[in-house]
């Protein structure tokens, strides 16, 4: 079955990520075709200094592929 995933992971909180990564894992374990919908947030309405502490940085990245390392040897 295909399976679209609308949630918003595109943020500076490692647990949204971990969730969204964990949710895909299962559901294609269990042999579903899995793919996320594209959500951007609006940040016109957030002081420019605050909408950037929203926002995935580079120094997350190290993070990010010591879990999916971690995971693949699972």
């Amino acid at each position: 079955m295909k399976i679209g995933i609308l949630t918003y992971y595109g943020v500076h909180n490692h647990g949204a990520v971990l969730q969204a990564n964990a949710l895909n894992s299962v559901l294609q374990k269990m042999g579903h075709e899995v793919s996320f919908v594209s959500f951007e947030r609006n940040y016109d309405y957030v002081p420019a200094g605050k909408a950037k502490k929203y926002q995935i940085g580079l120094g997350s990245i190290p993070y990010y592929i010591g879990f999916l390392k971690a995971d693949c040897k699972k």
